[in-house]
């Protein structure tokens, strides 16, 4: 495509101010943006851009607000204030589209464009000058949801040398059903009181009543975040040994009431379970089950446990970390009755 020269030499003045903008913007937003948000920019191409004038939609030439555009990806929309305002505090806000986040454009019948786009300006915070200072870029922020869509059918859409009605409204049908997963994603706690989802099976039943017996006996600073892959974890961890949930318990409180078990500081929950167990059952016996054929399980006990030798059927399946400094200090598990060899 021919681009009048008038054009060409407006983007040839412009452009080198925005690429650097772009390092800049770059390396701060990247810098302060949480670890699981998506960050991408660009700088716009010449033919791009003299498309984009000739749209008649830049008041200002000049002045454009999009001859650099930037994007920050976040999990879902109840993050998107909170990347927002990262932005603001950042850079100056020129403006916001759309203005109120609770009135919109598009129709109820309509899926268009109509994700967050921030127009800030560059400002310098003091010392040397940039030679960037009041220049405007754009900052749209959306959903991975969002991203995924304007990735899969950005140049289908909106860049093409063809129109294609049943193309484009695929596209769109695509874009309402990811919408309505975005809707169900962030009312998931509200959907999940509705009748017709407020159950619960065997399963989650049992994880909700493991996790509520790990709170009663451990500190919530002493508790890893996914709770679930703990209850989950010491479930699997009865069913290996062939032990009843309430013994279990049992066991983890008498150690405890002896100042062990969960208040146990150098271990963690898990194993602070085990070395529990372990002191009630002795080795042999807690570990027996380990030995038998129709038991495929394996278990992790930590060095910090210190462990008796025990049958090669057993042994095989405990899982220790490699030792490659000798004997650890660890705890010392004293059996309360002697173990029952082949128990």
């Amino acid at each position: 495509m021919k681009v009048p020269q008038s054009v060409r030499m407006l983007y040839g003045d412009l452009e080198p101010q925005f690429s650097k903008l772009k390092v800049e913007v770059d390396r701060i937003i990247i810098g302060k943006k949480q670890l699981r948000w998506h960050y991408e920019s660009r700088v716009k191409e010449e033919i791009s851009f003299a498309l984009k004038l000739e749209t008649g939609r830049v008041r200002k030439p000049v002045d454009p607000e999009d001859l650099f555009a930037c994007t920050l990806v976040v999990e879902n929309r109840s993050k998107i204030a909170e990347a927002e305002a990262l932005i603001m505090t950042l850079f100056k806000l020129e403006q916001r589209r759309p203005k109120d986040q609770t009135f919109t454009h598009i129709a109820p019948h309509s899926f268009d464009f109509d994700d967050l786009r921030l127009y800030v300006r560059w400002t310098d915070a003091g010392g040397k000058p940039s030679g960037l200072d009041g220049l405007q870029f754009e900052v749209q922020v959306k959903t991975f949801l969002q991203h995924a869509w304007g990735i899969a059918t950005h140049d289908f859409v909106y860049k093409s040398d063809d129109v294609d009605w049943s193309g484009s409204r695929i596209a769109y049908q695509v874009k309402a059903m990811l919408e309505n997963a975005e809707l169900s994603i962030a009312e998931a706690q509200t959907l999940a009181t509705s009748a017709m989802l407020n159950r619960i099976d065997g399963e989650c039943k049992g994880l909700r009543i493991m996790i509520g017996e790990i709170k009663k006996r451990w500190e919530p600073a002493r508790l890893p975040k996914d709770l679930r892959r703990l209850a989950q974890t010491l479930g699997e961890l009865l069913q290996a040994l062939d032990m009843s949930f309430n013994d279990m318990w049992a066991f983890v409180d008498e150690a405890t009431a002896a100042g062990e078990g969960a208040k146990t500081l150098n271990l963690s929950p898990y194993s602070a379970v085990v070395a529990a167990l372990l002191r009630k059952r002795g080795a042999a016996t807690l570990f027996g089950p380990l030995g038998k054929p129709w038991n495929k399980r394996s278990l992790f006990v930590p060095l910090e446990i210190d462990l008796p030798a025990l049958p090669d059927a057993v042994q095989r399946k405990l899982i220790r970390p490699k030792d490659v400094t000798g004997p650890a200090p660890g705890v010392v598990v004293t059996p309360s009755a002697p173990p029952v060899i082949g128990a």
